[in-house]
């Protein structure tokens, strides 16, 4: 082989060695771009995080906004919590008046008398109509005594008599009423017990933890 053929086949050898065996460099652009969208990726992360704080700490939200109570649903609520914390007071005492704390109510409605305080009466005369016969006979938890013509309230062994629970409620707070007015506190019930100042005090304190 002469020295010129012989130079061409190596350096042709070698071009195509070269050429075969060698390695593809990754672009520097593509890392660039990855390493900028990490970061953009990140920035979008803290900044919702820092909104959700925001929305927290302002009370706003994406919950349908909760509809404002008319005057009449403000007052039924209110109702129902007085009704109940009176059955509460009863139940506490086992008395046979559980339940009947929207009845309570309804006289106070009817009569403008505390509901609380015709419930407080019960505990001072009556244990809350666990004690004494008239509560057995005549349905009758506060002592009143009758009969009240102008009320239409009829009497046995000269008390009010009633013939239910419901009724007996009612015929109370109409009682008072009828002596003492729309009365809200037991200060006001001049001469509904002998023992005057102690029994209003005793009841009034009643009638304020109902």
């Amino acid at each position: 082989m002469s020295g010129f053929r012989k130079t061409a086949f190596i350096v042709g050898r070698r071009k195509r060695k070269a050429k075969s065996g060698r390695a593809t460099p990754r672009p520097l652009h593509s890392c660039v771009l990855l390493v900028v969208i990490i970061t953009l990726a990140a920035s979008i992360f803290c900044a919702l995080r820092g909104s959700g704080s925001a929305r927290e700490n302002t009370g706003w939200s994406l919950r349908m906004p909760v509809p404002e109570l008319t005057p009449e649903q403000v007052s039924a609520l209110e109702r129902n919590k007085r009704a109940s914390r009176i059955d509460s007071f009863l139940s506490k005492r086992q008395s046979p008046l559980t339940g009947t704390g929207h009845i309570f109510v309804d006289a106070e409605a009817e009569t403008g008398v505390s509901a609380e305080l015709v419930a407080a009466i019960t505990l001072a005369e009556s244990s809350c109509a666990t004690d004494g016969s008239l509560s057995l006979t005549n349905h009758n938890a506060w002592g009143m005594k009758g009969p009240q013509p102008a009320l239409n309230i009829q009497a046995q062994d000269g008390y009010c008599w009633w013939p239910d629970w419901p009724a007996a409620i009612h015929g109370a707070a109409r009682f008072i009423h009828y002596y003492w007015g729309p009365a809200r506190t037991a200060g006001e019930l001049k001469g509904y017990a002998a023992s005057g100042g102690t029994w209003a005090s005793n009841v009034e304190g009643v009638r304020q933890s109902i």
